[in-house]
């Protein structure tokens, strides 16, 4: 199971990790919800919204020629 496909906390139990962390930075998923920590910060997004996100910033741009 993907943590993108959680959708209770039943379904993240089942994941060996509902986040991961780097020293003062991480991602977690808490459905419905994904939070992103920086630092002393913390980003709430809906699980939808931050699929929106990663899909663009994994998504192949075409160059375009002016």
């Amino acid at each position: 199971m993907k943590p993108c496909d959680c959708r209770d906390a039943q379904d993240t139990s089942r994941l060996d990790h509902s986040g991961v962390r780097f020293n003062s930075d991480g991602i977690e998923v808490i459905p419905p919800n994904v939070i992103i920590y920086v630092g002393p910060c913390q980003f709430i997004l809906s699980q939808r919204k931050f699929k929106m996100l990663a899909e663009w910033y994994l998504e192949n741009q075409e160059e375009k020629d002016e």
